[in-house]
């Protein structure tokens, strides 16, 4: 390959970058407005953004999770004490998490948890401290 032939493909290989990180950047932006509309939405009706639900990013679209009933934490917290695997402490935080979640639908949800294991403990970290009475919002945003 020559210099000329060099030069084209380095320009060609970078327009093609050019263009993949402006799709990237559409697609963040996409999820930027769903978590910022999904927000507004929780929040009508005077509850509070890190006091009474919270929006998990992630680069699939928001999970917005809302706290419900003190009895799936007190449930969940009896039911891992007696699990008896890390497989069957993952489960009921699986259960927990989708009990609490408001967005994306339940189906879409499942299968958001089930690809991205790690975003069960991520979430079910959230929804405990949520149970807890902790002020997420002082802690920054998840």
């Amino acid at each position: 390959m020559n210099e000329s032939e060099k030069a084209e493909k380095i320009k060609a290989l970078r327009a093609a970058a050019e263009v993949r990180e402006g799709q990237a950047q559409s697609a963040r932006e996409d999820v930027e407005i769903e978590a910022l509309e999904l927000e507004a939405k929780l929040a009508e009706g005077g509850k509070s953004q890190g006091r009474d639900f919270v929006v998990v990013r992630t680069t699939r679209g928001p999970i917005g999770l809302v706290r419900g009933d003190s009895v799936l934490a007190k449930k969940l917290q009896i039911a891992i004490e007696k699990s008896k695997t890390t497989e069957e402490s993952h489960g009921l935080l699986y259960d927990f998490v989708i009990e609490q979640t408001v967005h994306p639908a339940r189906e879409v949800a499942q299968k958001l948890l089930g690809d991205f294991r790690f975003l069960v403990d991520r979430a079910s970290d959230l929804l405990i401290a949520l149970h807890r009475g902790e002020d997420l919002a002082q802690k920054g945003k998840s």
